[in-house]
């Protein structure tokens, strides 16, 4: 008898301590999406991880600056990044990595200080998702997860907001030559 009370209050521990231990982490993961064979209208929906986190504490009229941080430490100058901008509106800003100059500032091409964002506000960077971050390389993706072809007609077709309303396409051209086959992304 007295060695079930133990077997019970030793059970009751082992769960009691795994619930304090805890710890979290972003959400990660995938998302699959059944396609049809024919225009499929799919925004993305998956979003890099964050590479800074913070409060914004000028807003200017070019530009951004959270004197806590060093962007130059984080930010690639070849990458676009997306400021996202936690306030009422939800202001997201594209910005190329080599605009954080100086160590906690982003240089903008968006007047944010005149579209009314104020100072004190948090913000996220994170990378801007690309074809290469979606699909991989032309060649890991021809055949497994998009079709290619020798025209674009042949090949599906990414279609890309180009930020003026109109779209750019890409597709994976698959070409042949003495070297072998090869697939390379190509925008029409």
């Amino acid at each position: 008898m007295k060695m079930t009370t133990l077997k019970s209050v030793a059970i009751a521990l082992g769960l009691a301590s795994s619930a304090f231990g805890q710890a979290t982490s972003p959400v990660v993961g995938y998302e699959t999406i059944t396609l049809n064979s024919s225009f499929n209208f799919v925004g993305l929906r998956l979003h890099e991880k964050p590479v800074a986190t913070g409060t914004l504490e000028a807003i200017g009229s070019g530009s951004v600056e959270d004197t806590g941080f060093d962007f130059t430490s984080v930010l690639d100058d070849s990458v676009t990044y997306i400021l996202e901008i936690e306030d009422e509106e939800g202001s997201i800003v594209e910005f190329l990595g080599s605009s954080g100059g100086a160590t906690g500032v982003i240089a903008t091409n968006v007047d944010l200080q005149a579209a009314g964002v104020a100072d004190g506000v948090s913000y996220t960077v994170r990378a801007a998702s690309t074809l290469l971050s979606i699909f991989g390389e032309a060649s890991e993706a021809a055949g497994t997860v998009l079709e290619s072809g020798t025209s674009a007609i042949a090949s599906d077709q990414i279609l890309v907001p180009d930020g003026s309303g109109g779209f750019d396409t890409f597709f994976i051209l698959t070409s042949g030559g003495f070297g072998g086959t090869s697939e390379d992304w190509v925008q029409i």
